[in-house]
């Protein structure tokens, strides 16, 4: 690839590693004109610049953008049925007189147009709403494409012909985003253990980190009411997230042979905590990712060779284990604080009520916020399963929700609140999403739409299994792992908290296609 100055290229690949922690930064600095999946998100920064420098270098040189005519076929097929589906939603679409009808300040971008043609004297009303609104749905499933699989494909673009560069760059960005982490965890830490320099700390900076009471008038706090550590993140579970594309890193360093010992032992200190961090967060998602992404990375690396690395693999598990049951220890001594040890015996919990607590109850409907979530994901599925084809098309679907509760699951608490915040706000301002990527995408464009979406990953998937048995590579593993991880978070909320994904893809596709590449 032939850019001008490799080092920018670089340089913007590491800053994008360090800015995923950052998911949810304050609205005066968010980048809203790209749109809600990675406006709010710090990396939208580099990746502009990035887009911006690509650009440049393009028609300077004339050959930085490659296999396009690949990228362009599935951008058009994916893209084509994504337009197909919301043409035949909106034709059937039974919600214009609500869109029509609310206030002007609740309909987002289009207010700032509908202002300004006001100013030069065009009146937009009635019909000309709703066909405007219609049209920014079309530019909005474009603009996705473009700051998801476009991002993937500009990734790909500078390193197919060097992607162990790419992978050097992005991999050191993850572990010095630990660093900011880490260093904001203590006096989280600090905090939750009682202190109050810790609190005031908190109280000050959280502002500057992400959005303060944007949702449902209280999310994300100030600062966390259940004795739950989230670090930088918006709440305790996007840990989770965040381990799907870190831990996979941090084995990768520690099984490297030729690193300086006391590099690893820095990383090592790292592992411990961040993975202390996890079960102080008390958080299903967290918990869960942990647990999932610890096995497969397990599996990945006895597959490669379980003689070599059996070793270190049962001391990172013990070690692992070790500070669970840490971790448990100073979960009751936060939990009884304030608890007089004179007047009443403090409560303790157990490792195994720990596990269940934040393991078993995943799979109880009636546990935690089970209720409300699997109400909403049978609400999604019903609406898809009536659209199997197209579903009810992009930014369609989420109106409909609410018409498809049962009666039973609208008794349920969260489910009153989210049909009660639609009515209040109306269908624009507060659509109901699935809160699952895949499940949402089935509701949205059908069977043929999720398809299309899920295609490249399929493909990437079953390439780099290939690689693994052809190769036995350990940046193989590591990115296999890091992309199932980071799908697996699709599961459970929106594949733009971990937006770390796409930069992933890109990078797996410049392995197998790349110059050079075993492939």
């Amino acid at each position: 690839m032939n850019m001008v100055h490799t080092e920018i290229r670089d340089f913007l690949f590491l800053i994008m590693g360090i800015c995923l922690v950052f998911n949810n930064i304050p609205d005066i600095v968010q980048l809203k004109f790209l749109g809600s999946g990675i406006g709010n998100n710090l990396v939208a920064y580099p990746i502009l610049f990035g887009a911006i420098y690509t650009i440049y270098c393009h028609l300077k040189s004339g050959n930085v953008l490659v296999e396009y005519k690949r990228f362009l076929l599935y951008g058009g097929v994916y893209l084509c049925i994504l337009f197909i589906s919301l043409i035949v939603g909106l034709i059937h679409y039974p919600y214009y007189d609500a869109i029509v009808s609310v206030p002007i300040e609740q309909m987002g971008k289009m207010a700032t147009i509908i202002i300004f043609c006001e100013k030069i004297g065009i009146t937009i009303e009635g019909k000309a709403i709703a066909l405007l609104w219609g049209i920014f749905r079309f530019g909005g499933i474009v603009l996705k494409f473009i700051m998801t699989f476009g991002v993937s494909y500009m990734i790909f673009c500078w390193y197919h012909d060097d992607w162990k560069r790419g992978f050097n760059f992005f991999t050191k960005g993850i572990l010095c985003s630990l660093i900011f982490v880490i260093g904001y965890s203590v006096f989280e830490i600090q905090y939750l253990a009682g202190g109050e320099f810790g609190k005031q700390f908190l109280e000050q900076i959280n502002p500057y980190i992400h959005v303060i009471k944007v949702e449902h008038d209280w999310w994300p706090p100030l600062l966390w009411p259940d004795k739950q550590l989230r670090s930088v993140f918006p709440e305790p579970s996007h840990m989770g997230n965040y381990a799907a594309i870190l831990l996979p890193v941090l084995w990768f360093y520690l099984l490297n042979d030729s690193r300086d010992k006391r590099f690893k032992f820095v990383l090592g200190t790292g592992y411990s905590l961040f993975i202390f961090m996890i079960f102080l967060t008390q958080a299903r998602t967290a918990y869960a990712m942990f647990l999932g992404i610890t096995m497969l990375m397990v599996a990945g690396l006895l597959m490669l060779d379980w003689r070599r690395y059996f070793k270190i693999v049962i001391m990172i598990l013990s070690i692992s284990l070790g500070i669970f049951f840490l971790s448990v220890r100073f979960i009751n001594y936060i939990d009884n604080i304030g608890i007089s040890k004179d007047i009443i015996e403090p409560p303790k919990i157990s490792a195994v009520e720990v596990v269940d607590k934040n393991l078993g109850s995943l799979a109880g409907e009636d546990k935690r916020s089970n209720g409300s979530r699997y109400a909403l994901l049978k609400a999604h599925f019903r609406m898809g399963m009536e659209s199997p084809l197209l579903g009810k098309g992009t930014y369609l679907n989420d109106s409909y929700t609410k018409d498809y509760f049962e009666f039973a699951e609208k008794e349920n608490p969260g489910v009153k609140m989210w049909i009660g915040n639609q009515n209040k706000f109306g269908v624009l301002k507060y659509p109901i999403g699935a809160m699952n990527e895949y499940v949402e995408r089935f509701s949205a464009n059908g069977l043929m739409g999720l398809s299309a979406f899920l295609f490249p990953f399929g493909w990437i998937l079953y390439k780099l299994i290939w690689l693994i048995k052809k190769k036995k590579c350990r940046e193989y593993v590591c990115l296999l792992i890091a992309v199932i991880a980071a799908l697996v978070v699709g599961a459970n909320d929106s594949l733009s908290v971990v937006y770390g994904l796409w930069l992933l893809l890109g990078l797996s596709y410049a392995v197998v296609l790349g110059q050079g590449s075993d492939g």
